[in-house]
């Protein structure tokens, strides 16, 4: 999947090679309604138009304007799922690329063709700028990345959740991906089961926020890419100090952890060190050894705890492993009424926590493979359920995805692995309806 630095590249080579041409035709393929006809989105200001990239975490926004009114911005937003890239190639090449979901840009010339290609189906496009849901981007809005983290710090899902967990929740920590997580948290030297906010507020958390910038920008300066040539893959894999190498381990999603179960014991290399003390000054914190337990001027610094809303007896859901708690204020009413209400809640809370990872115990490395499929049909039946109650598919699709399930359709599989990655309620229900379509 592509993951922070990737996307960035890709807005590289998006800006480097439109560069002075002018555009003149789109064309994409029958996305079944999960995107929209972006394919005359400038026939009121005529056909002729530039194209500029500008990339954010996992999104990447193409910025159209029409050459006879620059002044007018167009904004196409694409998110790239598990297999989303983007080419630019001669214009003969452009049927190289027309699988899956497909987005085409043809230059005024019709020599090139700047082109959006994903196989699987799982990426999407809007006509519009980023989702709300988003958090800055670690990489070109660190500022405002730390203080999104530092004005949130207190609230339930950070007390809740393991820093392993946080890193994925794309509205903090946007962009950061298996393989970035893995790094960051074997650089930091913290304990990737921790609780987020005891690692955030703790002596390293400083450095864990600080590698959320620094390793992503090494991908970029070292030219180091996974997609690239089997010398660069080989490169990029060289350069790996966790993900591929160390220990693995199951979380309650179904994804993949990679981590050393010793390496919080260790001291951080000196020049981590020196990114620690050149991050804490920043903030107008002592430089001191991040082996000091007294550390602790994040806390001191942060804002005191917002109020939560109250909502009735709702799961504010944000992916798997992670979810807010959310208790209605208590009313003065007689003992019957409220138990059953609270027989009700408790039992939900178990259901959720089955399939969200918070119960579930890894399975040992001799479990089968039939074991582990078994469980997986189980997460997507639940899924599907949870989606239907929450009138996001109707009854029919319900049924279609269940047959779908049980006949060990592929594409609900690849759908289940793609929800475990973005934890993405509503996408992930678009992908299904969208499904249901095609089968």
């Amino acid at each position: 999947m592509p993951e922070l630095p990737e996307i960035h590249r890709f807005s590289e080579l998006i800006n480097k090679s439109c560069a002075g041409k002018v555009f003149k035709d789109i064309q994409q393929a029958s996305t079944n309604g999960k995107c929209p006809d972006v394919s005359n989105i400038l026939v009121s200001e005529g056909k002729l138009f530039s194209i500029t990239s500008t990339a954010r975490g996992k999104e990447l926004r193409l910025e159209l304007r029409p050459v006879h009114n620059p002044s007018s911005v167009y904004h196409i937003t694409y998110t790239h799922g598990l297999t989303g890239k983007w080419f630019f190639d001669k214009a003969s090449q452009a049927g190289n690329h027309r699988t899956g979901h497909w987005c085409q840009f043809f230059t005024q010339s019709n020599d090139f063709v700047l082109t959006f290609h994903d196989p699987q189906r799982m990426g999407r496009w809007t006509i519009s700028s980023w989702a709300k849901s988003r958090g800055p981007d670690p990489l070109s809005e660190f500022p405002s990345f730390k203080q999104n983290i530092y004005n949130s710090i207190t609230k339930p899902i950070f007390t809740k959740s393991s820093i392993c967990e946080m890193l994925l929740n794309q509205t903090y920590f946007n962009g950061i991906g298996n393989y970035l997580r893995a790094e960051i948290i074997y650089r930091s030297r913290v304990d990737w089961n921790e609780k987020a906010d005891t690692v955030l507020n703790g002596p390293r958390g400083s450095l864990l926020l600080a590698l959320c910038k620094e390793i992503p920008k090494q991908v970029l300066t070292l030219g180091l890419n996974k997609y690239g040539t089997p010398q660069e893959v080989a490169k990029f894999e060289t350069w790996l100090q966790c993900y591929g190498k160390k220990q693995q381990k199951k979380q309650g999603g179904g994804r993949t952890i990679w981590y050393d179960s010793e390496i919080h014991s260790q001291p951080v290399d000196s020049s981590d060190q020196k990114l620690h003390d050149n991050f804490v000054e920043e903030e107008g914190g002592p430089a001191g050894d991040m082996n000091d337990n007294n550390y602790s001027f994040i806390t001191q610094s942060l804002k005191e705890e917002e109020e939560e809303e109250h909502l009735s007896e709702q799961y504010v859901l944000t992916g798997f492993g992670e979810r807010e708690e959310v208790e209605e204020e208590e009313e003065e009413s007689e003992e019957e009424i409220e138990q059953p209400k609270k027989r009700a809640s408790a039992e939900r809370e178990r259901k959720m926590e089955l399939f969200f990872g918070k119960t579930v115990v890894v399975k040992k490395e001799d479990k089968n493979k039939g074991q582990e499929k078994v469980q997986q049909v189980t997460k997507m039946l639940y899924l599907v359920g949870l989606l239907y109650k929450a009138k996001l598919l109707t009854a029919e699709e319900r049924s279609k995805l269940k047959r779908m399930v049980f006949e060990d359709t592929k594409q609900v599989g690849a759908v289940l692995e793609y929800f475990e990655a973005e934890n993405d309620f509503l996408e992930t229900a678009d992908t299904l309806k969208c499904l249901c379509l095609c089968f």
